[in-house]
């Protein structure tokens, strides 16, 4: 059982681990910690639900020409690689 302490206070960050902690504290510690842990996965779920999706904001950029009506249709390789810079 001391075994299964020692590793809770290894994995566990908010424990010192320089310091002697009883298993009450060990406990406490480990509660808290899957609590947090509990509120950032459900605050990334979230945040997942909202955010819109690169594939959707690619095929909108898409649309875009970078050749405006003013220059030639046909381009030379020398004015594509100045055009990219």
């Amino acid at each position: 059982m001391n075994d299964c302490y020692s590793k809770l206070k290894e994995l566990v960050p908010s424990i010192p681990q320089n310091k002697s902690v009883s298993r009450m504290e060990i406990l406490q510690h480990v509660i808290d910690y899957i609590l947090d842990l509990q509120i950032a996965l459900d605050s990334s779920v979230v945040l997942s639900r909202t955010r819109t999706p690169l594939t959707t904001l690619n095929t909108d950029i898409s649309i875009l020409s970078l050749q405006s009506p003013e220059l030639p249709s046909e381009l030379t390789a020398d004015d594509r690689r100045t055009m990219h810079r």
